[in-house]
């Protein structure tokens, strides 16, 4: 950690893994940190200028890093599984996964800029941060075709970008002798797309139950939700125009492909918290 004035710091860390868990070539991993803040109320007052009574603390910050993940262990090599068959004789299969020696460790990059002010006997507060982080080389399992014999094999594939901003409002609106009140509200917006899965692949499927299904889609948003949707008059002329198309039997007909119909991820989340204060309790 380097300091100067008592108002600027600087912080680094340079980290290096060796995992038995991946091949020899790829066993090292190196990945660093740096964070700097500088205390600018606290820089203004050293100088000599002095801060305005109603403006008590100013902060800037920003950081770094970068983060590796190896594999769970014996997941490099192909081997086979011993077993037995319902008549007692030995058998020999392998797994359903179809492993890569090759695989390298995952490489998460977090960036993240912010500020933080006080005001009026630190009885307003704000603290505002933008912040972005990729996930590259990510290890995930593949799904096959099972004619192949295995149901999915590990590679490292993708690029999962997470951006967003943060503004927490601290505030005591009231504050007298027996009696506070305390106000903290979180504002905050990310967007958590798929720069990136692999060349061949542009839809990765999370999860679903019947025919609705959670896809990671390359260009697109992770958590994107997809379904089937009713059939419905399609000709803008038609004064059915919009209304569901039946059967005989008056049920409405579905379509065989899925559309995307969603999005799991929020435009934006606020919270808001109250705490009160009367004679110590």
């Amino acid at each position: 950690q380097l300091n100067y004035g008592g108002y600027l710091f600087i912080d680094g860390t340079f980290r290096n893994d060796w995992s038995s868990t991946l091949h020899p070539d790829n066993r090292s991993f190196f990945y660093p940190s740096i964070s700097t803040s500088l205390v600018i109320s606290d820089m203004i007052n050293e100088v000599g200028q002095g801060m305005p009574s109603w403006f008590n603390y100013a902060k800037a910050r920003a950081s770094f890093a970068q983060v590796g993940n190896d594999l769970d262990p014996y997941q490099l090599y192909n081997t086979y599984e011993l077993g037995k068959d319902p008549e007692n004789h030995a058998t020999a299969g392998t797994g359903n996964t179809l492993f890569d020696s090759s695989v390298r460790s995952e490489l998460i990059s977090s960036w993240e800029v912010g500020a933080e002010v006080r005001f009026f006997n630190n009885r307003l507060g704000f603290d505002f941060a933008w912040y972005k982080s990729n996930a590259r080389r990510q290890l995930l399992n593949l799904p096959m075709d099972p004619l192949s014999g295995y149901g999915s094999r590990k590679i490292n594939a993708g690029n999962i970008q997470n951006q967003g901003i943060e503004l927490m409002i601290n505030a005591r609106p009231i504050e007298t002798k027996d009696f506070a009140w305390n106000l903290m509200a979180n504002i905050s917006q990310n967007n958590n797309t798929i720069i990136e899965l692999t060349k061949d692949v542009r839809l990765y499927q999370l999860g679903g139950y019947d025919n609705l299904a959670i896809y990671a889609t390359s260009g697109g948003n992770y958590g994107e939700i997809y379904g089937t949707k009713f059939n419905r008059v399609e000709d803008k002329g038609s004064p059915h125009y919009g209304k569901l198309i039946v059967d005989g039997n008056g049920l409405p007909n579905g379509k065989s492909d899925k559309e995307k119909i969603g999005d799991q991820q929020a435009k934006a989340l606020i919270g808001l918290t109250n705490s009160f204060q009367y004679k110590g309790f």
